[in-house]
């Protein structure tokens, strides 16, 4: 993980996204595929969060 990097602020942001796609999928659940999301989300914080 990268040093610079604020966990408090890292979750507050994972939590956000989460919510937001949990929002989305209760709002049209047919919209929302969650098995590729699993892996475009976990991908994007490994991406965001890896060490230089």
């Amino acid at each position: 993980m990268r040093p610079d990097v604020e966990p408090g602020d890292v979750a507050i942001a994972v939590v956000g996204q989460l919510r937001g796609i949990g929002l989305q999928r209760l709002l049209d659940p047919h919209t929302v595929d969650t098995a590729r999301l699993r892996h475009t989300v976990t991908d994007y914080w490994r991406r965001a969060l890896r060490a230089p």
